[in-house]
């Protein structure tokens, strides 16, 4: 999942959810790793060098381009106060 306004690639490893699952499974990959596309990816694959978190441009670019291709936007509006 690209998140464009927060700058990530989050990995909803595909599953969409709905109703109250959707609250659940928004919450847990709030807290799960992601790629930040400002600090974690560099030029080539060597400058990874043995990182559990750095990805190359090129990964970056065949992802986004992958969900341009098959994906499908979906517009998530902020919380209400006092609803989680």
């Amino acid at each position: 999942m690209i998140w464009h306004n927060g700058g990530e690639i989050l990995n909803s490893l595909g599953r969409v959810a709905t109703g109250d699952e959707a609250a659940w499974l928004g919450e847990s990959e709030a807290l799960a790793k992601s790629v930040n596309l400002a600090t974690d990816v560099v030029e080539s694959e060597e400058q990874i060098a043995g990182s559990t978190y750095l990805v190359d441009r090129a990964w970056v670019n065949r992802t986004l381009s992958n969900c341009k291709k098959a994906g499908r936007t979906v517009v998530v509006p902020p919380l209400k106060k006092g609803k989680h």
